[in-house]
């Protein structure tokens, strides 16, 4: 029912000529479906080629905030986006987090005020925000790290366990406290079939994109590669 609302939202966002926040691939596909069908033109908005979040708008360019984040320490992605949620700062409110050498988030324009004034801690690390031209990411590309991974199935119940090194037993918490998600969205079937291109997300563990099968072994166990998001 949330997921319904929000996408209502949005749609009506760009119906008034304004610009939805934040949107995840399905979150996308959810939105254009409907203004397709009402027959609305729109335009769609990413900060780089590669970005996994983007912005729908009809008239009004979306207002961007983006943010360099300075810090004495190394930080990563867990990190900032623990950070992100320590605040209860919404996931439409900012979009793909960019790490290289540097580190930089790009917020919706009307948080903006907020993270100036609060936003000033990542971890036990106090940091400074400052404020850069959005063309600044605008060539960013995502680094992976390609893991290959023996599975007797491609059930996902299988795939997290063996990714994580839990116990199939213990798995069941993963599902149960919506720790998994596959295209975005949370996974509470272990029964579930991942699919070559899936995006399989696993809370605490990190990203990976399923790249494909690379074997079927004697024994009917497969090879699977990943690619695993930095």
């Amino acid at each position: 029912m949330e997921n319904k609302i929000f996408i209502t939202n949005q749609v009506e966002k760009v119906v008034r000529g304004e610009y939805t926040d934040f949107l995840d691939p399905n979150e996308e596909h959810q939105v254009t479906s409907i203004l397709n069908k009402m027959h609305i033109s729109y335009n769609i908005f990413k900060l780089f080629n590669e970005a996994e979040k983007t912005i729908i708008y009809s008239f009004l360019e979306p207002n961007i905030t983006l943010f360099e984040i300075k810090s004495d320490n190394l930080l990563n992605h867990k990190d900032i986006l623990g950070a992100l949620f320590s605040h209860n700062i919404k996931i439409s409110k900012y979009g793909d987090i960019v790490i290289k050498d540097k580190y930089y988030l790009p917020v919706i324009d009307s948080i903006k005020p907020y993270m100036i004034a609060n936003f000033n801690m990542i971890g036990n690390n106090y940091i400074k925000l400052n404020e850069v031209d959005i063309d600044t990411i605008k060539d960013f590309h995502y680094d992976f790290v390609p893991v290959e991974i023996l599975v007797s199935s491609l059930r996902i119940d299988n795939i997290v366990s063996t990714i994580t090194g839990s116990s199939r037993s213990n798995i069941d918490e993963y599902f149960k406290d919506k720790y998994v998600f596959i295209n975005y969205l949370p996974v509470t079937k272990k029964t579930t079939l991942l699919k070559e291109n899936d995006i399989l997300g696993i809370r605490r563990n990190g990203k990976y994109r399923f790249n494909k099968i690379l074997k079927v072994t004697s024994k009917g166990k497969y090879i699977l590669e990943f690619y695993k998001y930095k």
